[in-house]
């Protein structure tokens, strides 16, 4: 899946592209498929790039050319190994150990590596096409440094803060980050509570009345819910609380999770 700007796109089935360098013979069109993906492939901001089983060079857009420093003419026929590290490599046989069309659907995190030898971080999402005797490989390339600095950034803040259980959670509702203060408050360490539904926190009642899930839903569609209400620590214990809940939204407003706080009136 490419996300680009807050928009989320997945190309799948990608239609073979001639290589760079090929000389396409007098008076022979580009297929409409082919056409298409040119088109939207080079107004894309992100770098959208193409090799061959081999991992040859075969599709270089003006993205990749802006993200990694080098030209289309320069990639053309290069090894993808030697332009951008090992990145395309491991995903190439990712894909190829799982032999599963799911496989090509996952975004996966990469260090990339640039013309002038730095590194950075990067979402790599392939897409599979051409035939057998030509298989292609298409990947959609985001640079991903900023929201990783933002991240890190946010880790050492939420680590720093007294008093208040910060935490997020994804779209569904998961506990997806987890700090000291609130593994104090909750009594839960990370590795427990990472990846189990919100409702753990709340009293079996509460969570019989769908308040959990009321909570998100009305902080996705107005921007904020918040409540004073009875919370439940790991130890069973009950203890009543402020409650806030904020949704995460992207660029192009796609719901990416919740920040909640919740602060203990009875501590």
């Amino acid at each position: 899946m490419h996300k680009t700007t807050g928009l989320t796109v997945r190309i799948k089935d990608q239609p073979a592209i001639p290589p760079l360098h090929a000389k396409r013979p007098a008076g022979q069109a580009l297929s409409a498929s082919e056409a298409t993906f040119r088109a939207l492939a080079e107004t894309a901001s992100e770098a959208i790039l193409s090799a061959n089983l081999e991992g040859e060079v075969t599709y270089w857009n003006k993205g990749a050319e802006r993200m990694f420093g080098y030209t289309a003419a320069e990639a053309a026929g290069k090894p993808l190994v030697l332009i951008m590290g090992s990145a395309w490599r491991q995903a190439i046989e990712r894909y190829l150990k799982a032999r599963q069309a799911d496989a090509m659907e996952n975004t996966i995190e990469l260090a990339g590596r640039r013309k002038d030898a730095t590194e950075f971080p990067l979402e790599l999402s392939l897409a599979r096409g051409g035939d057998d005797g030509c298989i292609l490989f298409t990947a959609i390339v985001r640079d991903i440094t900023r929201r990783k600095r933002a991240e890190e950034a946010r880790r050492l803040l939420l680590d720093g803060v007294k008093d208040i259980a910060i935490y997020m959670l994804d779209p569904g509702g998961r506990v997806a980050s987890w700090n000291p203060e609130t593994e104090r408050i909750k009594g839960y360490q990370a590795e427990e509570i990472i990846g189990q539904d919100l409702s753990r926190f709340y009293t079996p009642e509460d969570v019989e009345r769908g308040k959990p899930q009321h909570g998100l839903s009305v902080a996705a569609a107005q921007g904020r819910f918040q409540e004073e209400a009875w919370l439940v620590r790991k130890d069973g214990s009950r203890f009543w609380a402020g409650v806030v809940i904020t949704p995460l939204k992207d660029e192009g407003g796609q719901l990416r999770g919740f920040v909640e706080t919740v602060r203990d009136y009875t501590g």
